[in-house]
């Protein structure tokens, strides 16, 4: 039973202007934190694949290398085409 009526999360992305916040932990996040978390939902990216919005990892899950953030990044194949789609300039 939670006693305190305060949102774990004071705060709404319009306010951070940002699309996935990442919380790096000490410890594991509680049953209320995590669950407060759950109406945040998921960021679709361009490729339309989903990322949550809040993620939650420990610092010894990172040096651990079993936990990792989840973010949408540009492929080099996409920025390499991009480049040979650009006209090239001819000089006199």
């Amino acid at each position: 039973m939670r006693l305190n009526k305060e949102p774990c999360f004071p705060f709404s992305y319009s306010s951070c202007n940002s699309e996935i916040g990442l919380f790096l932990t000490l410890t594991e996040p509680t049953k209320v934190v995590s669950a407060e978390a759950v109406p945040a939902g998921c960021y679709e990216s361009a490729s339309e694949k989903k990322y949550p919005r809040l993620q939650f990892l420990t610092i010894e899950s990172l040096l651990a290398g079993t936990a990792r953030a989840e973010f949408p990044t540009t492929s080099p194949t996409r920025i390499s085409r991009r480049r040979r789609a650009r006209p090239q300039l001819a000089f006199p």
